[in-house]
């Protein structure tokens, strides 16, 4: 899972280009969300995140919600 400070359309943007791989699992306020989906898709999201120097962070967790 990954927090990241998007706003739910700036998000939905992002998974456009990565259809059914991450979900969207809360949006916490307009500006900070959370998102899950496989090891692999979440490093390619965080990938993306850092090219567009948005803030985010990897979250431990002991299986995906």
């Amino acid at each position: 899972m990954l927090s990241a400070r998007l706003s739910q359309d700036a998000a939905l943007k992002l998974l456009a280009d990565l259809p059914g791989l991450i979900e969207i699992a809360a949006i916490n306020s307009d500006s900070q969300l959370v998102f899950s989906g496989d090891a692999q898709s979440i490093e390619k999201l965080t990938e993306i995140l850092k090219k567009t120097e948005v803030r985010h962070q990897r979250l431990t967790v002991s299986h995906a919600f």
